[in-house]
């Protein structure tokens, strides 16, 4: 009986707190990795929209309607993630920018 109360009192409570501070460490490990991520993909995707933006609006040419679905979409994912007016200030200049016409994209 003594061993079954030992056990109960002083055993369970040192894996209780190890499992514990297991499983935190897992969890804090996943949010780190999970932010780095989305900071990555964040950075990856701003990219995109400056490079679209030099591409077509700072040639003055003009964009053609392909580039403008393709800034929503990239520009969506971006602000969802967090981004930052200097994508949205990139991002509103694409379009705004005027339509080209005769230029398809598959």
């Amino acid at each position: 009986m003594d061993i079954i109360q030992l056990t109960l009192e002083t055993i369970l409570p040192v894996i209780f707190t190890t499992l514990l501070g297991f499983f935190t460490h897992i969890v804090r490990k996943q949010k780190s990795d999970m932010e780095a991520l989305k900071d990555g993909m964040r950075a990856c995707l701003r990219s995109r929209l400056y490079d679209l933006h030099e591409a077509y609006v700072m040639q003055g040419s003009g964009c053609p309607r392909w580039v403008k679905e393709e800034a929503e979409r990239v520009y969506e994912a971006y602000h969802t993630l967090g981004g930052n007016h200097t994508g949205t200030e990139t991002f509103h200049q694409i379009m705004k920018a005027k339509i080209k016409k005769g230029e398809n994209h598959d």
